[in-house]
């Protein structure tokens, strides 16, 4: 398997797990899950505290092949470790109350392991991302197959290493798939318990059809179309800048990035004014450098948000930053204002993945409802006003599973992550969230 620097157009081969090795690792997963099982819930929760400490030990290898692999600046690199590292360090301090066996009328509730699960991750969080699935299924007591992006492979391949040495004597119970469409059509085929998958709905889409054949159980984080509602009164510039950025991080390939703005007509073109500003002053380059933005993945990803911009002119759309790929090596596409929107483009309807900011005007709080909720998507939004009544009735009335009132954002550990409609099934980061990992097991006495 080839994989291409996207900064740098360097090229290195992988070696892929051969598929007919796939089955052995899922018996090998098993295996060690066995071994896994008759090991205390509390020395589960010290390899949690383990990884952690590995994780910050190994912190800069991380940061630096995350560069490597897919553009991320090495700064957003680093705040990804910090915050997979303060998911686990609250895991390790609820896991053992959350697991343990609770009262309940007629009896006491287990949570037992489910045995072996698939963890298939995507590339534009390679650590974080599948760090809210495996210490959430290790700690349970179950075994874990790993498959990481085929656009991130080597930071899959590093993150197995540390969870494996940090597991020491249950190592086994942690295996890793290395591949790309084929592997995860084979692994997901497999006898699992459970796939925990993240990454685009229409994939989604078709390991939940694969698992319902085995009545195999899903926990889905998919693509979004997550809206920023602005609202008078409003700290304009304030906003404006929040948003932007939260359009451009990570060069706009995260699942929860704003991806639409609707904006109150009154304030329309004073937002517009402020957003160009912001936009036009973030600096792209080699995720070593001291940047706002890296490249993107892969020049296929660079190809897919050049059509969505060219799909946007053709609709009448008029482009007021960026818009047209750097002509310099490197995946590297620039921030891009889009107004005179219509929702006919793509931008209104489709996930882009991409730094790529659609701006439309709305005239009421209704416009803004329906608009935000007129798509098959639903996974996060945010309000901007400072009357924070307006706010709420209006968050109220969003289809989504996480609304943010001036700022846009996952909440903290602890908090429920995950979407509505087709943007994810289950939840992750909270207590519901680990005993998705389990079997819910009635003991009457």
């Amino acid at each position: 398997m080839e994989h291409i620097n996207p900064a740098t157009g360097d090229r290195t081969i992988i070696e892929e797990s051969p598929l007919e090795e796939i089955p052995t690792l899922v018996r090998r997963a098993e295996e060690g899950q066995r071994a896994l099982t008759s090991t205390a819930t509390r020395e589960r929760i010290r390899f949690l505290r383990r990884l952690s400490d590995a994780l910050d030990q190994r912190r800069s290898e991380c940061v630096s092949l995350i560069g490597k692999e897919m553009g991320k600046p090495a700064k957003l690199a680093d705040i990804e470790i910090t915050r997979a590292r303060e998911e686990i360090d609250f895991l390790a301090d609820h896991a053992e109350g959350w697991l343990a066996p609770e009262p309940c009328p007629g009896g006491k509730v287990h949570f037992d392991p489910l045995g072996v699960i698939a963890v298939i991750s995507p590339w534009n969080f390679p650590f974080l991302l599948p760090l809210r699935s495996i210490p959430s299924a290790i700690v349970a007591g179950n075994g874990v197959v790993f498959k990481p992006s085929e656009l991130s492979p080597r930071c899959g391949i590093l993150l197995t290493e540390i969870i494996r040495d940090t597991l020491g004597a249950n190592r086994e119970a942690m295996q890793i798939v290395v591949g790309g469409k084929l592997h995860g059509e084979r692994l997901v085929s497999m006898d699992l318990e459970l796939i925990a998958f993240t990454g685009s709905t229409n994939v989604g889409k078709s390991i939940a059809a694969a698992a319902a054949t085995r009545m195999k159980r899903c926990l889905l984080e998919l693509g979004g179309l997550d809206a920023a509602i602005v609202l008078r009164p409003v700290d304009l510039h304030s906003a404006a800048r929040e948003i932007v950025l939260a359009n451009a991080r990570n060069s706009g390939q995260v699942c929860n990035a704003v991806k639409r703005v609707l904006v109150d007509r009154e304030i329309f073109d004073a937002f517009v004014e402020a957003a160009q500003e912001v936009s036009s002053a973030l600096t792209i380059g080699d995720p070593s450098e001291d940047r706002d933005m890296g490249p993107l993945v892969s020049d296929t990803q660079l190809a897919r948000v050049e059509s969505f911009v060219a799909d946007a002119r053709e609709r009448g759309g008029r482009i007021l930053t960026g818009g047209e790929r750097l002509s310099r090596n490197g995946s590297f596409y620039p921030h891009t204002l889009v107004v005179d929107v219509n929702r006919d483009m793509r931008l209104m309807r489709e996930e882009c993945f991409g730094p790529v900011l659609p701006i439309m005007p709305i005239d009421s709080d209704e416009d803004a409802i329906r608009i935000a909720n007129d798509t098959r998507f639903g996974l996060t939004a945010s309000v901007w006003t400072s009357d924070l009544a307006r706010a709420e009735s209006v968050a109220q009335k969003l289809k989504v599973g996480v609304v943010s009132v001036n700022a846009h954002k996952a909440g903290p550990p602890g908090s429920p992550w995950g979407g509505a409609k087709e943007s994810g099934l289950g939840r992750m980061k909270t207590r519901e969230g680990l005993r998705e990992f389990t079997n819910l097991k009635l003991v009457t006495p």
